[in-house]
């Protein structure tokens, strides 16, 4: 028989965080460094069958946007070099440490390296983070403890994603376009989070969020009463934790937690009315419903549908809702750019969630 156990997790509040998902066009003043002799892209989406990643990690969606660098728009003439470009954060204040973490991507054949710099005055030093020859589709947690040597003036963090590529010229002179070699790959990041502290003194569940140890799966939550367009709520999620993104309902038991605590507060019951949105959402491809914005999307092996549901009124209506308070919150589909209540959720360790089949 499935069991659960809730606890409240404490109220800390003795830090600050700085988040930048690149959504929107001034990419959080994030700026190309000079220092690069190639440079960072926005990108949306799966770029080639070759390289990653498959979407962003903030929404998980097609119209996501992340940074990256191409090894194909890199190449360089005639011979294999190795570039870089390098993107540079506005300015942080000072502090007696930062704890940094950012999501990373790096897939393909002809990409190297990306680099973490703290850059003080005019100079960048040793990184402070590498990884090197990344191999891996999924979106990657990078993380780094910075201490006062870095942080006790103002500074910036430069990410440097280096490939090694080239082109040559047509041998056939009815030909005009370049020759590209060793092009395959590219080093994404997405969701960079800066906290005025240490690594170690940030809480595995946000603040005043409900833990949950059931059966199925150990995580937790926050409910927000405040409405939100579906995007929106995914990026509120993310400025709470570095793992946190929209709730995906994996069981019955799941849903049963949720609409328990929803049914016992009274300002939930009454945010309810208005259904509360989930990551639940079928953008990649009509009525094939996917939970996105956690390290990797992934399909339910549970459903709760209301009778009729999903129906796509308008051919407009791609996100998820716990939509019926009268029949337990089941679920429909509605418009992502109309604002409803949202709820959070961090996946903790020795969690079971499954991709399975679509919903």
């Amino acid at each position: 028989m499935a069991t659960t156990t809730t606890t409240t997790t404490p109220v800390i509040i003795n830090y600050h965080t700085t988040y930048c998902d690149f959504e929107d066009n001034d990419n959080c003043g994030y700026n190309q460094s000079s220092r690069g002799v190639s440079k960072w892209y926005r990108g949306e989406g799966k770029l080639s069958s070759l390289t990653g990643p498959v979407s962003d990690h903030t929404l998980g969606t097609p119209s996501g946007v992340y940074m990256y660098i191409d090894a194909y728009k890199s190449a360089q003439w005639y011979a294999p070099q190795t570039v870089s470009a390098l993107l540079e954060s506005p300015v942080f204040a000072p502090s007696s440490s930062y704890c940094l973490r950012f999501w990373y991507n790096m897939f393909g054949a002809n990409i190297e390296d990306l680099h973490v710099y703290v850059k003080v005055g005019g100079g960048l030093g040793n990184p402070v983070w590498t990884r090197s020859k990344g191999n891996s589709i999924m979106w990657l947690m990078g993380q780094v403890d910075l201490d006062s040597e870095y942080t006790s003036r103002p500074f910036h963090i430069v990410f440097e994603a280096t490939s090694r590529s080239y082109m040559t010229k047509p041998t056939s002179t009815y030909k005009y376009d370049p020759v590209y070699h060793d092009t395959k790959g590219d080093i994404a990041i997405d969701d960079v989070l800066a906290y005025n502290t240490t690594c170690k003194n940030l809480p595995e569940c946000p603040p005043g969020s409900l833990l949950r140890t059931g059966n199925d799966s150990r995580s937790c939550y926050t409910f927000h009463t405040s409405a939100a367009f579906w995007f929106r709520g995914h990026v509120k999620c993310k400025e709470e934790n570095a793992r946190s993104h929209l709730v995906a309902i994996n069981s019955k038991e799941e849903q049963d937690f949720l609409v328990n605590i929803i049914k016992r507060d009274a300002a939930l019951t009454a945010a309810g009315t208005a259904g509360f949105f989930t990551s639940g959402n079928d953008e990649t491809m009509e009525k094939h419903f996917q939970w996105t914005g956690a390290e990797i999307s992934n399909n339910a092996t549970y459903t709760n549908w209301y009778p009729g549901q999903p129906n796509n009124v308008g051919a407009m209506q791609h996100c998820l809702l716990m939509e019926y308070p009268n029949a337990d919150y089941q679920w429909g589909d509605v418009e992502c750019d109309t604002a409803h209540p949202y709820i959070c959720e961090v996946d903790l360790p020795n969690a079971t969630h499954q991709p399975g089949p679509s919903l």
